[in-house]
């Protein structure tokens, strides 16, 4: 599951350094933008999908 997860985030995601959102957006904001600005919105979102699918 973490693999395909990851796999699923490496694929759909593109990183942007974009202090101005950073740490501001909820996980379903960070999947409809496509872009994570950092750990935090990684982590945000790998969680918020585990915990969804198990």
């Amino acid at each position: 599951m973490i693999n395909r997860i990851l796999y699923w985030m490496k694929n759909n995601l593109k990183y942007e350094n974009n202090n101005s959102i950073k740490f501001t957006r909820t996980a379903l904001e960070i999947i409809n933008s496509g872009i994570y600005t950092g750990c935090s919105d990684f982590a945000l979102l790998f969680e918020t999908i585990a915990r969804e699918i198990s």
